[in-house]
């Protein structure tokens, strides 16, 4: 969760930088950079899934593997850095973006910071927490999940580079 907070605030202090825009309406520059960032995550999409198209089924990255095996101090290092992904640095700024609304107060922002980082965290710290809860119910499960996501990752990536991209794109339109 600090890892996407850090990226997000990043973005955030980085929009609240620009100039005013010079337009009647003062969001067209955070519309066009929606725009941007969501054309960016539709092409990142479709480009790993043309990369990844002569491997096997099934076929993750060989870091992937080794997760297991990871200590607590190499764990949190390994959280914090894939928050320097592409996917994650582009879902960083659309979500920095929003957060420099000049609608909302910096109270406002914090509360949405937060609201997002524990959202988007969830779908690690959901199962985690549901394991520490009912591990031997959780492990048959997770094993399951793991092998489907495994055999359909290539298509999981695109789908949600793709939606994701195509909203931040058609929100940024509205802004504009």
């Amino acid at each position: 969760m600090a890892g996407i907070a850090i990226v997000i605030t990043f973005f955030a202090v980085a929009a609240y930088a620009l100039p005013a825009p010079t337009t009647k309406k003062p969001e067209y520059l955070a519309g066009i950079a929606l725009i941007i960032v969501g054309a960016g995550l539709v092409i990142l999409g479709i480009v790993n899934w043309r990369r990844s198209a002569g491997k096997p089924i099934g076929t993750g990255p060989k870091w992937l593997q080794a997760v297991g095996r990871l200590g607590p101090w190499s764990s949190l290092a390994l959280a914090l850095g894939l928050n320097l992904r592409p996917k994650s640095i582009l879902l960083g700024a659309a979500g920095g973006i929003f957060l420099a609304n000049p609608s909302l107060s910096r109270a406002s922002s914090v509360a949405v910071l937060v609201i997002y980082s524990v959202v988007a965290a969830s779908t690690v710290g959901a199962p985690i927490i549901a394991t520490l809860i009912a591990p031997n119910e959780m492990e048959k499960k997770l094993l399951a999940v793991r092998n489907w996501m495994e055999k359909n990752n290539k298509v999981i990536s695109l789908l949600i580079a793709i939606m994701i991209g195509i909203f931040i794109i058609g929100y940024g339109m509205t802004r504009l």
